[in-house]
């Protein structure tokens, strides 16, 4: 069972179609995410039944994004006093570091997303992330992440 299925994930992320990368959030706890997706042959990244290192790099990005998305809707259902606006925080990948490349991931197969929350430095979350297909691991680095308050953006 997913915390996220495919059908609610756009309530969660700033992105839209043709450009969500991510499919279901499977698992979330203080440091971890997991997410799931199938990039289909339609899809922007996947080219001679690959899905390429851009689009890999784009779906850990979007894993964070689902985390935040997801963390945020829940403080309000708690009715947290936390927030600081009417909408979850909208991020831009900072820098990728430590990227390891060991395949690329089958088109249309399953990919198991996973980030861990080393650090958070004000606006930057610092992540590790790796992606596995059939329990392989495909790829693994280091994002920064920056994370931009709507209200900022606003201003």
């Amino acid at each position: 069972m997913s915390l996220i299925e495919k059908g609610e994930i756009a309530a969660f992320l700033p992105q839209g179609p043709p450009f969500v990368m991510v499919d279901t959030l499977l698992e979330q706890n203080e440091s971890e995410s997991s997410s799931g997706f199938t990039p289909g042959d339609e899809n922007l990244f996947v080219e001679n039944n690959k899905f390429q290192v851009a689009g890999m790099l784009e779906n850990i990005a979007q894993t964070a994004a689902l985390r935040s998305g997801y963390s945020f809707s829940e403080l309000l259902k708690q009715g947290s006093e936390d927030k600081t606006s009417g909408t979850s925080p909208v991020g831009y990948i900072g820098s990728v570091k430590k990227l390891q490349l060991n395949f690329l991931p089958q088109a249309n197969k399953t990919i198991r997303t996973q980030i861990v929350v080393m650090h958070r430095i004000g606006q930057i979350n610092v992540i590790e992330g790796r992606i596995f297909q059939s329990g392989t691991e495909c790829l693994k680095c280091e994002m920064n992440i920056f994370l931009q308050d709507q209200m900022e953006e606003e201003q």
